[in-house]
């Protein structure tokens, strides 16, 4: 299986550097265009969804839907809405500056690390577990369209599904030889992860004397391809202003707005 874990495209509250985890910012001008290049590139690679997983929240579903729009016909395919894919609240935090460290109000804290671990677990165990336990000929290609962060949690606990033995790294990533626990990748909008989840047969017990087969995908590797790949944005400039003004949906095509 291919799996593509993506982040949205900017947003008005990205542009201002303020804190919206639950906030339902809306796109800018800006990203509406990035989410045409990913969706465009993705086409041009012959990359074709069998599934798409997103946040509920607008930025994300957005960025799904663009990518499924450019996907080659006849397609039917649509995003899943999954609330436990949204960004991490950040309780009174919410809407205030990034640069600055503000009082945290006790009685409205941000989302605790343990919070966001769960639902990453649960959108596993409930949707990707299932999908690639039963694609053993590694026919499927899913999107899970996320949020920076909670796509830092997703991918920590998608690497507890694997034995570290399984995991392969590109060469080129720094800790590399140190595993996939090493790997701590972050996402720019709309930058996305590839990795290939394929069978690669039965171990035995591993350096830390634990059993192989008590990994939820033992006998299964783990391989990244590319960490916050953002080549479909080469050569994309902000036009001052309108780019980081708010997207009207109602525009049939604003690419014409920009220059590459």
């Amino acid at each position: 299986m291919q799996l593509f874990l993506i982040r949205h495209a900017e947003t008005v509250a990205n542009v201002a550097q303020v804190l919206a985890g639950s906030t339902d910012s809306p796109l800018t001008n800006h990203g509406a265009v990035q989410i045409e290049r990913l969706a465009q590139h993705f086409k041009t690679e012959g990359i074709h969804f069998t599934r798409i997983y997103c946040s509920d929240l607008t930025r994300a579903a957005q960025t799904a839907a663009g990518i499924c729009i450019q996907q080659p016909a006849p397609t039917t395919l649509e995003p899943v809405s999954i609330p436990a894919l949204r960004e991490r609240h950040f309780g009174s935090l919410e809407g205030h500056w990034t640069a600055f460290e503000q009082p945290v109000n006790p009685e409205n804290p941000p989302e605790s690390a343990e919070s966001v671990t769960s639902r990453a677990n649960s959108f596993i165990n409930d949707h990707l577990l299932p999908v690639i336990l039963d694609d053993r000929r590694g026919k499927e290609v899913v999107a899970v369209v996320s949020h920076g962060i909670t796509l830092g949690f997703l991918w920590r606990a998608i690497l507890e599904l694997f034995d570290p033995r399984g995991v392969i790294l590109p060469p080129d990533i720094r800790g590399a030889d140190a595993g996939g626990m090493a790997l701590r990748p972050g996402w720019t909008n709309t930058g996305f992860m590839q990795l290939d989840i394929s069978l690669s047969g039965p171990m035995s017990h591993g350096d830390d004397g634990r059993d192989a087969a008590s990994y939820p995908l033992s006998g299964w590797s783990l391989q990244v391809r590319k960490v916050n790949s953002r080549a479909h944005l080469a050569g994309l400039r902000r036009v001052p202003g309108i780019g980081s003004a708010v997207y009207d949906q109602r525009q049939q095509r604003i690419d014409g707005f920009f220059k590459s």
